[in-house]
């Protein structure tokens, strides 16, 4: 019974590898069974007798029936589970761009210079910046290059207002928000730094 053991965990190796870890807990269970109660050979002074060999039997047959149940749970609910992945219902996305009115878009004044600045994309935020309840968009822009000012609409910073219909209406110059004095400019960060209830932009450029 102790060569069986040793087989089992074997196969327990071999199962892992090739058919994933949970078919090979029972081959592992059958063998490490086997491997602390070895039957035959394990020196007892029991060997040989009928008790001895009557023990053996009943242990073989505990580790055999707890084997094959183990086998059976495992095979149960590797089908079960891929059942219920099978007939839940799929991720979707749609793709709503179109209708929610942003239209944005980054300039980074490419040229075939490769500016160290152009790789660089701008910064977004997220904020509630009226205090209405819903989630408005900030994003940062670039600048001409080499001289790094923003001398046109095209390199403004734009501010999206959240219109709570699934679409978002320009309001940047409405907002002060331009950041036409500015230079090209990356990163976007959002905070209440003064404490007075109001979110606060801090751009990067």
């Amino acid at each position: 019974m102790a060569a069986l053991g040793r087989a089992s965990l074997l196969a327990s190796r071999l199962a892992s590898e090739r058919l994933g870890g949970s078919l090979a807990l029972p081959f592992a269970a059958f063998g490490i069974f086997s491997e602390v109660h070895p039957g035959e050979g394990n020196g007892s002074v029991m060997e040989g007798t009928r008790l001895g060999r009557r023990r053996n039997g009943i242990l073989y047959f505990r580790t055999i029936v707890f084997s094959v149940a183990l086998t059976a749970a495992v095979i149960w609910i590797r089908l079960f589970s891929n059942r219920t992945w099978a007939n839940s219902p799929r991720p979707h996305f749609v793709d709503v761009a179109p209708r929610s009115g942003i239209s944005y878009s980054t300039n980074n004044h490419f040229t075939g210079r490769k500016y160290f600045q152009q790789p660089m994309c701008g910064g977004v935020a997220i904020l509630d910046f009226d205090n209405d309840g819903r989630m408005d968009i900030y994003l940062t822009n670039g600048a001409r290059l080499p001289e790094l000012r923003k001398e046109n609409p095209s390199f403004y910073n734009c501010l999206l207002r959240n219109q709570g219909n699934g679409t978002f209406k320009d309001v940047t110059s409405e907002a002060g928000l331009t950041g036409s004095q500015l230079d090209f400019c990356y990163g976007v960060a959002t905070g209440d730094f003064d404490n007075d209830g109001a979110t606060d932009l801090f751009v990067c450029n």
